[in-house]
């Protein structure tokens, strides 16, 4: 009987873990799905910014077409555009998610609207409020001293 109790408990215990396993790779999983998220929205706004360049480039080339233009100084412009788009993109690929400052800012942000909260429902409190100047406040520190005084 011993060793199948023996049994059983290795049992749980490995279906523990495998499940912790699994909860750490979800977790993994999430953390990887927002790096993500936000590595294509940087890499939607450099396409935007790509595709502005690209028009600013044909505006220009549209207006240089019926005037003589020196190739080599259209050649070094467009250099220049695809450098600056080189180091857009090696910028946005050296930075990393760091998923702390998120969730600090969030924190910052959920404080604040809870103060704001707070700060109505004060206000809303002291809107209700009656204040007779002619008696003396309690100075109980007991609830039930204090509406005895009364």
């Amino acid at each position: 009987m011993k060793a199948t109790l023996s049994k059983f408990e290795q049992e749980l215990l490995d279906k523990v873990n495998a499940s912790l396993h699994r909860k750490e790779e979800n977790e993994k999983v999430e953390e990887i799905k927002v790096a993500l998220e936000r590595k294509e929205k940087d890499m939607d706004s450099v396409v935007e910014n790509q595709k502005r360049v690209e028009k600013k480039v044909d505006g220009l080339m549209s207006r240089l077409d019926g005037k003589s233009v020196n190739m080599e100084a259209v050649e070094d412009t467009q250099k220049r555009m695809e450098n600056k788009v080189d180091v857009l993109m090696n910028s946005l690929e050296g930075k990393s998610v760091d998923v702390n400052s998120v969730h600090n800012c969030v924190e910052d942000a959920v404080k604040v609207q809870l103060q704001d909260n707070n700060e109505k429902e004060e206000i809303r409190k002291r809107k209700t409020s009656l204040i007779i100047h002619v008696l003396e406040e309690s100075s109980a520190s007991v609830l039930e001293d204090r509406k005895k005084c009364r």
